[in-house]
């Protein structure tokens, strides 16, 4: 069999076990690019990992954002302090729109609406719409965009 074919079944086999969007592969004689159909788990599958990786680097100074120290107990406390607030369901790095060059999902003092798309985290290269739970007000985004979020941190203030 061509060795380009058996590395192509490979790298699908890969993206298949792995619930993956695309993969890629490239070396002196081929380049295989292979997509799949959206995994059922909450990924936004229009995002390119490497990217946004290359946006979080430009915006934070070539240098990647450490992961605040804070504990998920004080995570909540800081929560409580705040007032409502919506917070990760998980730790990651933060993003404001679903790639560089698109508008932010939402802004300061904008009403949303249950299931509308927030943010995403991105943990382990999976990119984690969060939305909304219920129709409220973004009083204020607490996070700024490509910055690292901890399990239980809030990203949102809202009324």
């Amino acid at each position: 069999m061509n060795s380009s074919l058996e590395t192509a079944e490979r790298l699908a086999e890969i993206g298949r076990e792995n619930d993956l969007a695309e993969i890629e592969y490239e070396d002196a004689t081929t380049k295989i690019h292979i997509t799949f159909d959206p995994p059922p788990a909450a990924t936004f599958s229009g995002l390119n990992s490497a990217a946004l990786a290359d946006f979080a680097l430009a915006n934070s100074g070539g240098r990647p954002q450490a992961v605040s120290a804070a504990s998920e107990s004080e995570a909540k406390a800081q929560s409580r302090d705040l007032g409502e607030t919506i917070n990760s369901p998980l730790a990651g790095v933060f993003y404001r729109s679903p790639n560089p060059d698109a508008d932010a999902f939402v802004a300061d003092g904008v009403d949303v609406v249950t299931g509308q798309v927030l943010c995403i985290v991105e943990a382990m290269k999976l990119m984690n719409e969060i939305t909304a739970e219920r129709p409220c007000k973004i009083s204020k985004i607490l996070v700024e965009n490509a910055e690292a979020v901890e399990e239980g941190q809030p990203l949102f203030l809202i009324s």
